[in-house]
């Protein structure tokens, strides 16, 4: 016969592994929102120039470059690199990009 313990200790590991998926299928919702969000006519460009996110956050351009090359911003998805010919531009997702930068300095 299990003691009260190891019950309760079974319950906690369902709630647990339950809590999990749910927080995955809400990271699936809020990509898929998000995905909507930036297909709709009615928004507003996503990506913005270095100049754009900048003023955004109170910054200089050099300010957002250092940031990227430090890994404040998630290059996987709040940067896009775009290639042209011999240089290189990188523009800033408007959301992703500013609650990166929120943990070295709040947006105004």
């Amino acid at each position: 016969m299990a003691s009260p313990i190891d019950s309760l200790m079974g319950e906690i590991k369902l709630i647990s592994s339950a809590i999990t998926t749910l927080n995955d299928k809400v990271e699936l919702v809020r990509h898929d929102l998000d995905h909507l969000i930036e297909e709709s006519v009615e928004t507003p460009n996503v990506w913005l120039k270095p100049a754009e996110i900048s003023k955004l956050l109170g910054v200089s351009k050099s300010t957002i470059t250092a940031w990227r090359n430090q890994g404040i911003f998630d290059l996987k998805i709040s940067v896009k690199t775009v290639k042209r010919a011999k240089r290189i531009d990188h523009y800033y997702h408007r959301y992703n990009a500013l609650k990166d930068a929120s943990v070295v300095r709040p947006a105004h």
